[in-house]
């Protein structure tokens, strides 16, 4: 990805302050094996977590949201969503002495449109996510870490897989990227469809996992765009591309 029009210098100050005002508290995916497969959990971790409205814990699986955290005239960052493989309820035993991956497998965006308020809140009508532009690139890249290799690198125009664990061997905390799109979001909604893949051949792939990136106070279309890519049953494994798709899937935690 070309980002010579960002100065480095300012990149490196503007990476530095968001992981510092973020750290690893904020919404997360918890990697979790259901029903003999892998799943993302999502939730808000933190000594004090805030309900922001869906839950603490997500009631749905494989979907969750987070915001720009800097955003200039050119570019956006973020460092939020991030993952975490947990040994609650032995998920991290289910995938022990195998390797896990994550790949990235597609992406898309949305502008929402004026909602139609009701009793229930907001309502933004079906989703359709479409393709990013020639402008547009969402990149992903894996911070320090004390077993995932740093600087690990996708995008929405290079896609590909991420390893989380050659051979997992325990807990695997505070999985977090440095995301940096090219382009001034707008009021424009980005997502980043994903899959989890383990070498443990009883434990099969995920379905899509979306991480969105929403502009900073968009909290309700953020919140309805996260819901309507989530599912609330353990989904069939598939690499549904998540470009110009319909909003067809209904509308579930990490103590620090």
């Amino acid at each position: 990805m070309n980002l010579k029009h960002i100065p480095i210098a300012a990149l490196a100050a503007i990476l530095l302050i968001t992981n510092l005002a973020h750290g690893h508290s904020g919404r997360r995916l918890e990697i979790r094996v259901v029903d003999n497969q892998l799943v993302a959990q999502g939730y808000i971790s933190g000594d004090v977590p805030v309900d922001d409205g869906a839950g603490i814990t997500r009631p749905y699986f494989n979907a969750i949201h987070s915001h720009f955290s800097a955003t200039t005239s050119t570019a956006a960052f973020a460092t939020l969503p991030g993952f975490d493989l947990l040994n609650d309820d032995g998920n991290a035993d289910a995938l022990t002495g195998f390797n896990l991956d994550l790949e990235l497998i597609g992406s898309g965006r949305w502008t929402p449109p004026t909602p139609i308020m009701t009793p229930d809140g907001p309502d933004f009508g079906v989703i359709l996510l479409e393709a990013l532009d020639s402008s547009q690139v969402l990149e992903a890249t894996t911070q320090a870490h004390a077993t995932v290799a740093q600087n690990q690198t996708v995008a929405s125009t290079s896609l590909g897989k991420i390893n989380l664990s050659d051979s997992v061997a325990g807990a695997i905390s505070d999985i977090d990227f440095d995301y940096i799109l090219t382009a001034n979001p707008g009021t424009t909604h980005f997502a980043l469809e994903w899959k989890l893949s383990s070498g443990n051949p009883d434990v099969m792939d995920s379905g899509s996992i979306y991480t969105v990136l929403s502009p900073t106070g968009a909290h309700h279309a953020a919140l309805a765009l996260e819901r309507s890519l989530s599912t609330s049953a353990v989904p069939e494994p598939s690499g549904m591309l998540l470009l110009i798709l319909g909003s067809s899937c209904a509308a579930l935690r990490r103590r620090r």
